[in-house]
């Protein structure tokens, strides 16, 4: 058993001097062969819920004169008492296992291993370093966990920040016997902009990308400030359901939201954020959203897509409806926000739901691109002038200056409402400057 434990951390890496993390250490098969590697300047925080396990692995340490291991009962509970950006490897030994057996073997629920699963990924990606490792024992078929696949534990994983790099399937070590079983090992992903194909809106991961990218955090902060409960809200061009996610946790069970996203990648991308963020208030519509129904050119471009021709985009074809259309076979009774990511489309949508426009009087939250308006012969002026030729006062916003006055040649949005009640956008300001520090 010993030699399959060394050559089981021998294939993970570890060496002098780093600090693991034996997350589900039962009695130290792997965190006593591990200090040995790590040696006195290093050390291995030995992390179980059975203080009889633990009471086991003092005594072979101490037997062995290993000073180095740390042990630490968790009772139970998912929070690590570790630092930040403390530990170099982690060792997660059968996640699926240990959630069924938290809180003092009390009964648990799919749903309930499921939500310390996710707690436990968080707090791994809280206490490891930027250039640590994780790696995942699961000695049993996943589909032991609450009905998931294998790929389905990767895409969780995943979607906390974390990018698989290895995978083996080997013997392993579990309740003292050796097992066939798979090994995952995943490096803590460095992000620099928010891009992420699946991602959990709660993660820490997620929420640190999202505070880094000034765009999608000011648009945020101003769709919630937009948005209240119970609200009906419609977004064109919802992409990978970031803003799709914000606001239907605004609008809350009584709200809804209806995401429009004609590009086929992008469209599979939201439904699947939508389902692994357990969001219900959200239907999906695979439509760009122009002024009539049919079919139109659509070119596809890095992370956005839209009606206007760039170079080296992929164009598809995508089908569309228009807002008044819409609204009325949909049977909605009231649109109490729009939020429009349309990319040179937004007079077309605009004009296409007039009706709808005049008798909800929406809140409007509108991305301006100036680029793409100036090369189909339009500005922000144009926006703006049929606005308020409905009655609408329009307000011109930066999301990455949320502190600061823009003109509207300059902008990145606008707001438009019909009653005044615009938003504080300095407050908002302040808001986030908070929230940052």
């Amino acid at each position: 058993m010993k030699q399959h434990a060394d050559d089981c951390l021998a294939t993970i890496g570890v060496s002098p001097g780093q600090k693991v993390l034996d997350f589900g250490c039962a009695n130290g098969n792997y965190a006593i062969p591990a200090a040995k590697i790590v040696g006195e300047q290093g050390g291995v925080y030995a992390m179980h819920n059975s203080a009889e396990a633990l009471d086991t692995l003092r005594r072979r340490a101490s037997a062995q004169g290993l000073t180095q291991i740390q042990t630490i009962n968790i009772h139970g509970e998912v929070q690590v008492p570790l630092e930040s950006e403390s530990v170099d490897v982690v060792l997660l030994e059968h996640v699926g296992s240990w959630a069924g057996e938290k809180g003092n073997h009390r009964q648990t629920t799919a749903n309930d291993e499921t939500r310390i699963r996710r707690l436990l990924f968080q707090e791994m990606y809280r206490i490891m370093q930027w250039d640590g490792v994780l790696y995942v024992f699961s000695p049993h078929p996943a589909t032991d966990m609450d009905g998931s696949s294998e790929d389905d534990l990767k895409c969780e994983i995943e979607s906390f920040g974390f990018r698989l790099e290895k995978e083996m399937y080997r013997q392993l070590i579990h309740d003292n016997c050796v097992r066939q079983g798979h090994l995952y090992g995943f490096c803590k992903r460095h992000t620099t902009s928010l891009v992420l194909d699946r991602f959990l809106y709660d993660s820490l991961s997620f929420q640190i990308e999202l505070e880094k990218d000034a765009h999608h955090h000011g648009e945020v902060i101003m769709l919630e400030a937009m948005a209240e409960p119970a609200m009906v809200v419609l977004e064109l061009g919802a992409n990978k359901g970031v803003t799709a996610i914000a606001l239907a946790r605004s609008v809350g069970p009584q709200g809804q939201v209806h995401a429009f996203e004609p590009v086929p990648e992008y469209y599979a991308a939201l439904v699947g954020n939508l389902s692994l963020n357990e969001v219900d208030n959200v239907r999906v519509h695979q439509l760009a959203v122009i002024d009539k129904e049919s079919e139109i050119s659509f070119y596809k471009h890095g992370e956005g897509s839209g009606i206007v021709q760039a170079d080296g985009a992929e164009n598809i074809i995508v089908g569309t409806t228009s807002l008044d259309n819409f609204v009325e076979k949909q049977t909605l009774e009231r649109v109490d926000l729009i939020n429009m990511d349309c990319e040179g489309a937004e007079l077309l949508a605009l004009r296409g739901g007039k009706k709808t426009l005049q008798q909800n009087t929406p809140r409007i939250f509108c991305e301006i691109h100036h680029d793409y308006l100036s090369r189909l012969g339009q500005s922000v002026h144009d926006i703006v002038e049929y606005l308020h030729m409905l009655d609408f006062q329009v307000m011109p916003v930066s999301v990455e200056a949320l502190d600061k006055d823009v003109k509207l040649e300059y902008c990145t949005h606008i707001c438009a409402v019909t009653n005044g009640n615009l938003p504080d956008i300095k407050r908002l300001a302040r808001l986030r400057e908070k929230e940052q520090r």
